[in-house]
């Protein structure tokens, strides 16, 4: 029940997001629909579940190798970030003057 909760809601989120930025534009609206249906077709075509759960049975362990990659290099950033103190670096707007020629 959980992950159709999740679907149910994401879809719920982006169709409010798209109403509220396509509002008075009817064709942006009815090309987002026109989008969204042709998503729902290719997700549910045969060969694509098959190739989804081809790429399952052979590589499972695989993305959960690759997730973890992705977390343990996200937090070493942040924390290097943080050691380093770049979020107190003040930005400016204008780029120095050794850039210019």
């Amino acid at each position: 029940m959980g992950i159709y909760a999740l679907l149910i809601g994401a879809n719920l989120v982006a169709w409010t997001w798209a109403l509220m930025c396509f509002h008075g534009h009817p064709v942006l609206l009815g090309t987002a629909l026109l989008a969204y249906s042709f998503g729902l077709r290719h997700a549910v075509d045969a060969d694509h579940i098959a190739a989804i759960a081809s790429l399952n049975d052979h590589f499972g362990v695989l993305g959960f190798v690759i997730i973890g990659v992705f977390v343990v290099s996200w937090t070493v950033s942040i924390l290097i970030y943080r050691r380093n103190r770049y979020d107190e670096i003040e930005a400016s707007a204008e780029p120095p003057l050794e850039s210019f020629p």
